[in-house]
């Protein structure tokens, strides 16, 4: 059985996100909180730390012929040789392999490490004709969705701490 997870860098970058929004809190409460700040501040926090428990309990897990996709959602399975179709969309961060049969479908994100290896697995173990969309997932492509996350996730943040550093300065 093969598993994968969520990349260990992009796990920490989205604990410190944790730290970063917590820090930003703590300077809008030394410049004065008002009840929109209150609620703006917890929908940052509660939403930095859905992040972060999401990413770090996702995996992946393939054996033979299934796929098993474990989120905080729960879980979903899936049989390759069952498989009628796969679809591939390509977002700005993320790209997303659907593989669905007759019955269900599952997501999986170019967020896991390792994904390339995941998305050839799944060509080698398919009929030609699903084979066509998953052809553009090429290891290039994919690294360069995942490092744009990983940048993105470094900016968020650079602009919490900057923000609390912001606060801090002027109040």
């Amino acid at each position: 059985m093969t598993v994968y997870r969520v990349g260990t860098t992009a796990v920490a970058l989205s604990f410190l996100l944790i730290v970063s929004s917590v820090i930003f809190s703590v300077s809008h409460a030394f410049t004065g909180m008002n009840g929109v700040k209150w609620v703006i501040v917890a929908i940052v926090v509660g939403f930095t730390l859905f992040n972060f428990v999401s990413l770090y309990f996702r995996r992946l897990e393939v054996e033979g012929d299934e796929v098993r996709l474990y989120t905080v959602y729960g879980r979903k399975s899936i049989k390759l040789n069952a498989l009628e179709e796969i679809g591939v969309i390509l977002l700005k961060m993320r790209a997303i392999m659907i593989l669905s049969d007759a019955e269900r479908f599952v997501f999986v994100s170019s967020y896991f490490k390792n994904f390339a290896e995941f998305a050839d697995y799944v060509k080698s173990k398919v009929d030609a004709p699903l084979q066509g969309n998953i052809a553009k997932l090429d290891n290039k492509l994919i690294r360069k969705k995942q490092i744009t996350f990983i940048v993105l996730l470094g900016v968020l943040n650079i602009f919490l701490v900057g923000s609390a550093v912001y606060n801090f300065v002027n109040s």
